[in-house]
């Protein structure tokens, strides 16, 4: 993990309980980090199935639980029964309450493991869960800097194309004036067309970016998603 990711990954983590309680981002409303990461919690499909098995482990457990008890209530029933019993004496009684009681003792038995069963179930879906949060609310933060950066690049790329068009009505100025060769403004031509190919691929990738920053919200990629610069930290 190099140090721009462990950085990100940092603030995710601080902003993970935060998020949690916060809803979808408005798509009319610029998205900030925080809202990527709750749309990220609340909407990703890799958490909504961690989210489903977590809730048929847990379901699971309680009927292995519910299960346990109902054994419980036949042992006392069948424990009763048998004391109440003093109509029966001999070698055939005692061989049916041991057969009883051993039949009840695996069942219970049984009981108990399927209840670890589940119970090692649940804890596996927690950790899934939580892994799948993890790794949704990163994506989404990476994503939403993935933006910012290219935003950045396009507003660099632009300065470029206006520098380009500036020096093109420069040279054309000096060959009017003749100060200066025509291959002068060809040459302000060609670098004013390789900034406009520069800006247009800057551009794409800002589409390019956004459509990540929609898929790690768990937003469609019809959905209108703009960003809001992140805030600037305190001055100490």
């Amino acid at each position: 993990m190099n140090v721009w990711t462990l950085r990100v990954f940092i603030l995710v983590i601080s902003l993970a309980v935060v998020a949690t309680s916060a809803g979808p981002a408005d798509a009319q409303v610029p998205v900030t980090l925080q809202a990527a990461v709750s749309s990220a919690l609340s909407q990703h499909p890799s958490v909504a199935v961690a989210r489903q098995a977590l809730a048929v482990a847990q379901a699971n457990l309680a009927e292995a639980r519910a299960g346990r008890n109902i054994q419980l209530a036949l042992v006392a029933g069948t424990s009763y029964g048998n004391s109440s019993d003093t109509t029966t004496v001999g070698p055939t009684a005692t061989s049916s309450s041991v057969k009883v009681s051993a039949s009840l003792e695996l069942l219970n038995l049984q009981a108990r493991y399927q209840i670890r069963q589940a119970e090692a179930a649940v804890s596996s879906a927690e950790a899934s869960l939580a892994q799948a949060r993890q790794s949704a609310a990163l994506t989404a933060a990476q994503a939403y800097f993935s933006v910012l950066r290219a935003q950045a690049v396009v507003a660099t790329r632009q300065a470029a194309v206006a520098q380009a068009e500036a020096q093109v009505r420069q040279a054309e100025a000096q060959v009017r004036a003749g100060i200066a060769a025509r291959a002068d403004v060809l040459q302000a031509q060609a670098a004013r067309a390789a900034a406009q190919v520069d800006l247009i691929a800057a551009r794409n990738q800002v589409e390019t970016s956004f459509t990540g920053l929609r898929a790690s919200m768990g937003l469609r990629l019809t959905d209108s998603v703009s960003v809001a610069a992140p805030a600037a930290p305190p001055v100490l």
